[in-house]
């Protein structure tokens, strides 16, 4: 099998080395229109992960979901489906959703140095996308107990 051939999800640096962050019970809606709808379609849960996988990527959305495909086993067939219906064979540009991501994985708890680190941004303009979305800012003892994310 070529490395052509191979499935994102198949390769050794796929989701099993992705870090893992604690969801939330109920996700932030999110805000920007082309996540929203994203989120409509498929579903909160669904769309994050289709973001954490995807994010800043163009993915080809078949015009029939079915159980084999990537994109499947990373939302579900039902999630899939709909997608497929919305854009089944045609390229989806799938957005970072960076602001989003942070709103997430502050509500589940995540220091603003781990969502730093995880996203690629600083501390600062973790708490900046924060207070433009009307959080809170941690205190500065804001503990990162997390060492191994």
């Amino acid at each position: 099998m070529t490395s052509e051939t191979v499935d994102r999800d198949q390769r050794p640096f796929g989701p099993v080395f992705w870090p893992v962050f604690p969801r939330p019970a109920k996700l932030p809606h999110p805000s920007e229109p082309n996540i929203a709808r994203l989120a409509r379609l498929v579903g909160d849960g669904n769309a994050l992960t289709l973001i954490e996988r995807y994010g800043g990527t163009t993915i080809y959305v078949p015009h029939e979901a079915k159980g084999e495909q990537a994109i499947t086993s990373a939302i579900g067939i039902a999630a899939a489906r709909a997608l497929s219906s919305e854009f089944g064979g045609n390229d989806l540009k799938v957005p970072l959703g960076r602001s989003w991501r942070v709103q997430v994985y502050r509500t589940a708890g995540c220091s603003l140095s781990r969502i730093a680190r995880y996203l690629t941004i600083t501390e600062s303009t973790v708490g900046k996308i924060l207070q433009q979305y009307g959080d809170r800012l941690p205190r500065s003892n804001d503990e990162d107990t997390d060492h191994a994310a």
